[in-house]
């Protein structure tokens, strides 16, 4: 059997592929995409209102999919809600397909964590730590490793990794 996969034209033929996807949010919010992975935004002055409008993009998707013969994996798609506000509360999770998709209060994105207030306190604490061990390896190598151009090499490989 033929297969596209790991061939250079695949990027392309999946972006022309997935090109109208957009159309399944319609005017009820944003539809952001990189490479298979997608996320919609939704904004709305009540909390049950966004819901309501994920619902319904999420009836569109599942339409979308099934016209494209593609299958929706709801076991990893989850839900925040952004708000500065201290007293909101997020309301139930969706169920959709007898799935349910859960509200969550942190939700790591191309390797950034957000939170629901966007603090970014758990991506900076998860970074600082990330830094404090790769140090750690770079200080017990130090003593093992006293040549100038090994260091030099290994601490531009650790920092730029």
């Amino acid at each position: 059997m033929w297969r596209l996969s790991g061939w250079s034209l695949s990027p392309l033929l999946f972006s022309i592929f997935v090109n109208d996807m957009h159309e399944v949010t319609g005017d009820s919010g944003l539809l952001l995409q990189y490479a298979d992975d997608a996320k919609f935004l939704v904004s709305d002055k009540s909390p049950l209102d966004i819901r309501k409008k994920m619902c319904d993009i999420l009836e569109k998707l599942d339409s979308w999919c099934s016209k494209w013969k593609l299958s929706l994996n709801l076991k990893k798609c989850k839900m925040i809600y952004f708000s500065l506000n201290n007293n909101f509360s997020s309301p139930a999770p969706i169920i959709f397909k007898d799935t349910l998709i859960e509200n969550c209060l942190e939700i790591k994105d191309l390797g950034i964590i957000l939170d629901s207030k966007l603090t970014f306190a758990s991506h900076i604490s998860y970074i600082n730590l990330k830094l404090r061990r790769l140090l750690g390896v770079f200080f017990r190598l130090f003593y093992f490793l006293r040549d100038t151009h090994v260091i030099k090499s290994i601490n531009i490989t650790l920092l730029m990794s």
